[in-house]
């Protein structure tokens, strides 16, 4: 009986073992994917910031400008249009980004 209790205990432990490699593993894969959102919203505030100086140099301008000199600026023809290309560096939602333990349970 003592060594069948033994045999189960034994049994119980390398299971949590188990479960402890796969929790590893997912709380790397959430700390990585962390670390990289931290970065990519640092680059934003960066970017953020610059715009909103440039934003308030152009406000000072345009405060400077009278009516007419604003409606002439407003109605004129600039001629290009500024389109962002999408440039997504994230894999986010996809199944090649889960983490291997996720990917076998789902």
């Amino acid at each position: 009986l003592e060594t069948t209790n033994m045999a189960a205990l034994v049994g119980v432990m390398a299971q949590l073992g188990f479960l402890a490699t796969y929790a590893h593993e997912i709380f790397n894969g959430l700390a990585e994917e962390a670390n990289e959102g931290v970065r990519r919203i640092g680059a934003l505030k960066t970017r953020l910031g610059a715009v909103s100086e440039r934003l308030g140099r152009v406000d000072d301008a345009l405060g400077a400008l009278g009516g007419h000199e604003i409606a002439d600026i407003c109605g004129s023809d600039v001629g290009i249009e500024f389109n962002a290309e999408p440039d997504e560096e994230s894999d986010f939602f996809l199944e090649t980004s889960r983490p291997p333990s996720i990917r076998a349970a789902f």
